[in-house]
């Protein structure tokens, strides 16, 4: 490895073809037409998409963090936690996004949540250029236009862009540090200011997204401690650390520029020079004390087993990008062994690689270590994707340029194939992507009732839309009052949905209609309205609680001229269906509580159906939730019993502290339902 501080290696791009021809390269013509592609199909279909729990109060933050300014500092709503409004953890949060989105919608046509999720789906477009323009400084054109087309159909990603305020910003964030860093990396051991600025200016936007941005300070140490372990083999300890220190204090010298980006956007962190610590100290280990629900078991959030990130990783992934995946893993593989006792002597492309698997990879193992809070699926490790996707191209482009070129047209046909598989699911998902799960796990169905579905609420839109068109459809488009709609979700989910003759309903006794998150308990006496579903999966459901209303409307209706919904089992068999559920879907629904924690729990609603009618509220049903609650735990305990005395596996015990000496739930998957 050369230690002159002017000489540069060729990057793979330029190595590959002379510079006239990469311009007119036809893979990254094939890049530019599906980037084409998804920023047509995002402006057309940005209104697909729901209300999320969180797209409310951070709305609410960046109007907060707009009139900070504004109002010369005076107004410190945005920097002072509320217990009431946010949690009081709400300034704990950078709020870039939330800013960027308050200037915006003041000038915009759109409403103010349509232009939030327009204005995501334009940041998440970043995150895609930023995976392009990274593969193709990796390997040329070809691998930048697979890392472009794996990102683009990864549903979770895709699915997030237009409704997560929090975990798309950040991810995008980090991915374009992740690309300031392998420039550097390029130009080391002296970095040109230009990209010392880069740099600074990204670290500063990360930081001031998620203080987790800290981080990324691994994907920059780790190849530039094996740089300089192998300049020190090769010329010696000073002359290492002189020409090392140059490139040290061109960066350390952006610093005030990060600083500054930071607090612009996260005013709270200027507040006490020890706030971002303190952020990262609740951030590492958020105190959320709900349980989650992971193939089938319930779990304290804080205490989840080592297989969680790694599960979701295998489950939602798509197949394509776990292929790209294994490639890269067996050739690292055999590039190890193919170096082993041999003089080591890596390229600058070697050492953004390994940027790039550090920042895909070092999450996943800070998981198994630290094991921190998690819900929501993979929502907090979103940031992962991008730098995974990239390592699957490279490894996709490995297998291409060690093949035959007369199999080449295989190797493209096979990637295609999977690239279009997810793709084609992604449209059968189409407004909730994010609800994806890989067939070789099965896909949606196989989920239900193992894994969260529409944690987000989205579907609630819809469903919200589909009662409307029912109620009109029976002649109850015309009220004298507005009929009162409650709902399991956050309230804007439903009521920016809902026309003039329909009004929200969550802090009323006796709601009209309830719209409901699946796994759904239908309440004793309902009527089925409406329902949401994709791929077989029910996600959400729409209820008439009037009294009296099943005699009076036996068969209802969706939207006009539509079939009537018949239900394909017998009332209550859902309920049946979904027994484990009960007891936490009986908590939710009719618990007193009248707000919760946004985006990690429902709201809870206290429906009562009418008068002389039997619900789930009543102290005869808790009895009888609760002896079926006592009943689930003895089956559990004696089939426990049964595999310890065959030698079989075991459940570990679990609390819902998540100490020993608690059994969790094991809920049913749907095969043992039959």
């Amino acid at each position: 490895m050369d230690l002159a501080p002017d000489v540069a290696q060729p990057t793979a791009l330029s190595a590959e073809r002379p510079a006239w021809l990469v311009r007119v390269n036809g893979w990254r013509l094939a890049s530019l037409v599906l980037f084409a592609v998804v920023l047509v199909l995002s402006l057309t279909t940005f209104r697909d998409y729901g209300i999320s729990w969180d797209d409310k109060v951070q709305k609410e933050y960046g109007e907060h963090i707009l009139a900070y300014y504004e109002s010369g500092f005076t107004d410190r709503t945005a920097v002072t936690p509320n217990e009431i409004t946010d949690d009081g953890n709400l300034p704990y949060y950078g709020g870039s996004f939330d800013l960027l989105s308050a200037l915006v919608s003041h000038g915009s046509p759109l409403s103010i949540y349509f232009s939030r999720h327009l204005l995501g789906a334009f940041v998440g477009m970043v995150g895609l250029l930023m995976v392009w323009r990274l593969g193709e400084r990796l390997g040329g054109p070809r691998t930048g236009f697979f890392a472009l087309a794996l990102l683009a159909t990864v549903p979770a990603y895709y699915g997030h862009m237009f409704m997560n305020p929090k975990d798309i910003p950040f991810a995008v964030a980090m991915v374009a540090l992740l690309a300031a860093i392998c420039a550097v990396l390029d130009e080391w051991p002296r970095p040109r200011w230009r990209t010392a600025l880069w740099l600074g200016t990204a670290a500063g936007i990360a930081l001031g997204t998620r203080v987790g941005a800290v981080v990324a300070g691994f994907n920059l140490a780790v190849p530039l401690a094996v740089w300089m372990l192998l300049a020190v083999r090769r010329a010696g300890w000073w002359p290492t650390l002189a020409v090392s220190a140059a490139g040290c204090r061109r960066l350390l010298a952006v610093l005030p520029l990060t600083w500054a980006l930071m607090v612009v956007l996260w005013p709270w962190a200027a507040l006490e020079p020890l706030n971002p610590l303190r952020a990262l100290t609740m951030f590492s280990h958020f105190p959320f004390e709900g349980d989650v629900t992971f193939n089938g078991v319930a779990y304290p959030a804080q205490d989840l087993p080592r297989s969680y990130l790694p599960a979701f990783l295998a489950l939602t992934l798509p197949e394509s990008v776990l292929l790209g995946l294994l490639a890269a893993a067996v050739g690292a593989a055999g590039a190890l062994v193919y170096r082993w006792r041999r003089p080591l002597a890596l390229s600058r492309r070697d050492l953004q690689l390994m940027a790039v698997a550090t920042a895909a990879l070092f999450p996943l193992v800070y998981f198994l270590v630290e094991r921190p809070t998690a819900y929501n699926g993979m929502r907090h490790f979103l940031f992962m994707l991008p730098p995974l996707a990239v390592v699957a191209a490279v490894g996709i482009d490995a297998v291409w340029r060690g093949v035959e070129a007369a199999r080449r047209p295989v190797v493209l046909a096979v990637a295609t194939g999977f690239i279009g598989l997810a793709a084609i699911r992604m449209v059968s998902l189409h407004p909730y992507e994010y609800t994806y799960y890989n067939d070789l796990f099965g896909g949606l169905p196989a989920a239900e009732g193992r894994f969260d579905m529409d944690y987000w609420g989205l579907s609630v839109a819809k469903t919200t839309r589909l009662l409307a068109k029912a109620l009109k459809a029976e002649g109850d488009g015309s009220p004298a009052h507005p009929w009162r709609v409650a709902t399991e979700a956050e309230p804007t989910s439903a009521e920016l949905f809902m026309p003039r003759f329909m009004t929200i309903g969550d802090d009323d006794d006796h709601p009209d209609f309830l719209v409901a998150l699946c796994p759904c308990q239908r309440p004793p006496g309902a009527r089925l309205m409406a329902e949401t579903e994709r791929q077989g999966v029910i996600l959400s459901e729409a209820y008439d609680l009037r009294p009296d209303a099943t005699a009076a409307n036996p068969a209802p209706v969706i939207s006009p001229g539509a079939a009537p919904i018949v239900p394909t089992h017998q009332p209550g068999a859902r309920s049946e269906r979904h027994r484990a559920f009960q007891g936490l879907a009986a908590q939710r629904l009719f618990g007193r509580s009248d707000r919760d924690h946004r985006g990690e729990h429902r709201q809870k609603v206290d429906v009562k159906v009418g008068a002389g009618r039997v619900h789930p509220g009543d102290p005869a049903v808790a009895a009888v939730e609760h002896q079926r609650h006592a009943d689930q735990q003895a089956t559990v305990a004696d089939a426990r019993s049964r595999r310890t005395a065959t030698g079989g596996s075991t459940i570990p015990q679990r609390s819902a502290a998540g100490q020993s000496g608690g059994q969790p739930v094991r809920l049913p998957h749907r095969s043992q339902q039959g």
